[in-house]
């Protein structure tokens, strides 16, 4: 960003995928010791320790001043609230031996006074269930050898749901209102509205309604109907070759523990890099998966777990942030809404 474009810069803009916030992630440090201008924090750079990195402090102590030097002209943060500092490899490295783990070693590591400084970005977004997910729209024509050209939209309140058209006779049509990007979001009647066109050039329409019965968590709750309340957590990141939960996620995880209800179910999925093989990856996901259970404090019959490794990547590893970010446990949590 430029300083201008600081003052139009949000957390809640950014998308929901992690490599995306990511590439803000200074824009969201600077903003929150704008913010706070009590909070300081120290940049400390790394290097790989090997070749012409090979005891160059000074280009780990350089990484870090280029932190601080955005940080300093683009969010106009005091240079005395950010200390820097550089050393040969940080402390929990990735293995040095290979091309990826010296790259990933090349990095800046920063810790806050105030630990809202570091806090992930979260995101509150809710999900739409639509049951049952599908409309089925037919057509019946008195008189069809001179149909020429059909066309179909659905709309509730105005605003267009689904559309399609066909030469000839109209087809009977099926809408997945599930997998569609326009979902209804109302109470309204949804509308199927059909024309078709003759061979002299008339036309001929015809419509129907379905009704739509959209009930929020609120209304469930005063009708004293059953739901489910899912909450998903996925910035839980482990070091390399580690299943350890570091004092960052220590904090994570005490908020997690917090929405847990005597009724929730938990799932917690497992998943590492591409380094190593499978198997090991399978045990090292399963070790994190057990690491965060115990740190839940959950029994086992109230919990799921799923080590996944390396057989599924949830980010392209191609990249010291992609690796970084699949050494990760994701937790979602089930809970009745009555």
């Amino acid at each position: 960003l430029t300083p201008a474009e600081t003052s139009g810069f949000t957390s809640a803009s950014l998308t929901r995928d992690q490599i995306g916030v990511y590439s803000h992630l200074l824009n969201i440090i600077g903003q929150r010791l704008a913010l706070d201008p009590s909070a300081s924090i120290t940049v400390a750079g790394y290097g790989s320790n090997a070749g012409p990195e090979q005891g160059n402090r000074e280009l780990s102590r350089a990484r870090a001043e280029a932190v601080k030097s955005y940080l300093t002209s683009t969010w106009n943060v005091d240079p005395a609230r950010i200390k820097t500092r550089g050393g040969l490899l940080p402390d929990q490295p990735a293995n040095s031996s290979t091309p990826e783990g010296r790259i990933e070693n090349q990095r800046v590591e920063i810790t806050a006074s105030t630990p809202s400084i570091l806090e992930p970005v979260e995101f509150r977004d809710k999900d739409l269930i639509v049951s049952p997910p599908v409309i089925a729209v037919g057509s019946a024509l008195r008189q069809q050898d001179d149909v020429t050209s059909w066309n179909l939209v659905l709309e509730q309140a105005g605003r267009l749901l689904y559309s399609a058209k066909g030469d000839g006779l109209p087809e009977n049509v099926s809408w997945d209102a599930s997998k569609a990007a326009d979902k209804p979001r109302k109470s309204d009647p949804i509308i199927a509205r059909i024309r078709v066109r003759n061979n002299r050039g008339e036309n001929v329409e015809a419509s129907d309604t379905v009704a739509v019965d959209y009930v929020t968590l609120q209304t469930m709750r005063a009708r004293q109907e059953e739901g489910k309340l899912v909450e998903r957590y996925s910035l839980i990141v482990f070091d390399f070759n580690s299943a350890q939960l570091n004092p960052a996620n220590q904090r994570t995880m005490d908020r997690v523990k917090a929405r847990i209800q005597p009724e929730s179910r938990v799932r917690i999925v497992g998943y590492a890099d591409k380094s190593g093989n499978p198997e090991y990856n399978r045990n090292l996901a399963r070790k994190r998966c057990l690491e965060v259970q115990k740190v839940l404090g959950l029994s086992d019959d109230r919990v799921t777990l799923e080590p996944v490794g390396s057989d599924r990547l949830i980010y392209e590893n191609e990249t010291p942030e992609g690796r970084s970010y699949s050494r990760t446990v994701q937790i979602e949590l089930v809970t009745p809404i009555r």
